[in-house]
């Protein structure tokens, strides 16, 4: 879901001695700036927030002029930290 709720994955992680990726692996979704600090860097898909509003405000004045409705397509980019660990590696809990 979104960097927040990873950076909240990581608070509990600590707080119950769970280590990431070893434990929990941990991804995001929004390329939050604030959440580059956390360690291990996160893992994950950047929007491109600032593009996304003008073309919203760009579509929305289409509509007010009359004009067609366009779709638009928004690329994210992924964004490889180290909070993902490997299926394969992960030691079974009793």
């Amino acid at each position: 879901m979104s960097d927040a709720q990873a950076a909240g994955v990581y608070l509990y992680a600590e707080a119950r001695g769970l280590r990431i990726p070893e434990d929990p692996s941990v991804t995001g979704f929004d390329g939050s700036v604030v959440l580059e600090h956390l360690r291990p860097q996160l893992t994950t898909v950047r929007q491109p927030g600032f593009l996304k509003g003008r073309l919203a405000a760009t579509l929305m004045e289409d509509q007010w002029q009359g004009r067609r409705t366009r779709h638009l397509v928004v690329k994210p980019t992924f964004i490889d930290g180290a909070s993902l660990g490997s299926p394969f590696t992960k030691n079974p809990r009793s």
